[in-house]
Order: structure tokens, then C-alpha cells, then sequence
């Protein structure tokens, strides 16, 4: 019992002073990226006579190591309108780097949408927080311009 009390103490102490007790080897963490889907809008805009809804977002790597260049997939649904989906290129990102872009899509019925976007779709890297990469919006549109 005394041994392992000692054992205990001599980690604990390692850990305290930064050195590693004869027998106990460091566990170390490789940095990771973290992408954060911090911003998202919709708006409602006439492009050459055609009903657009744009929907602008902003992605940013608050991890600890650059993110490599990523795949984002927004949504659009509605209950009373087809729904429309597309994919986006994320630029690599370092540390605490932003990157914002703009995506359209035709709108021709009013109602009710929702919008769901996530950076790193398809987990292509590893990340820090996974659960942080997406963010969803809903909005209605009561007339047609």
C-alpha cells in the first residue's frame, strides 16, 4: 500500500514540478484545429429579375494548430418549398483565422425556411470540438419581391 502512495505522490509531484518520476512517461497532446461556424445571415434580394435568398457565414479556427482547407454543406428547407443544398470550399485556416463567402440560391414561394450549414462536413480532419461546426438560422419570407 505504502508503494503505491508513493507512486501516487511521485506523479502528482511530476505533474507539479513539469519533470516525470523514473517509470512514468509524458502524455502529450498533438494541438488540434478547431472550426466554429460563428456567423450566419440570410437575405432576401431581386438579382436580375429572379428572387435570390443569400446567405452569408463566417467560419473561424479557434483551435490551437491551422485547419486544412475543408468542405462546408448548407441546407435550405421549407415545409411548403423544395429544398436546395450546396457545397463550399473553405480556404486552410491558422489559429484564430476567419473566413467568410456568400452562397445564393432562387426562392419562389414565401414561407417558412430554416438554413443549417457545418464546416468540415464530412470530417476530413480530426478537430478539438466537432459539436461547434454547425449553425442553423430559420426565417420567413411573406411576400416575393
Amino acid at each position: 500500500v505504502m508503494l503505491k502512495k508513493t507512486g501516487l505522490l511521485l506523479f502528482i509531484l511530476s505533474l507539479q514540478f513539469g519533470c516525470l518520476a523514473p517509470g512514468y512517461a509524458a502524455a502529450k497532446t498533438k494541438p488540434l484545429p478547431d472550426l466554429k461556424l460563428t456567423k450566419i445571415k440570410a437575405v432576401q434580394k431581386a438579382v436580375k429579375g429572379q428572387q435570390k435568398l443569400i446567405v452569408t457565414y463566417t467560419i473561424k479556427n479557434i483551435g490551437a494548430a491551422p485547419a486544412p482547407a475543408s468542405t462546408t454543406k448548407l441546407n435550405i428547407s421549407s415545409l411548403n418549398a423544395a429544398s436546395a443544398s450546396g457545397e463550399q470550399q473553405c480556404t486552410p485556416l491558422q489559429p484564430n483565422e476567419e473566413f467568410s463567402t456568400s452562397w445564393s440560391c432562387p426562392i419562389t414561394k414565401t414561407g417558412k425556411y430554416q438554413i443549417k450549414a457545418g464546416a468540415n462536413y464530412n470530417g476530413a480532419f480530426p478537430e478539438m470540438n466537432q459539436i461547434n461546426n454547425q449553425n442553423s438560422i430559420s426565417f420567413g419570407f411573406s411576400r416575393t419581391l
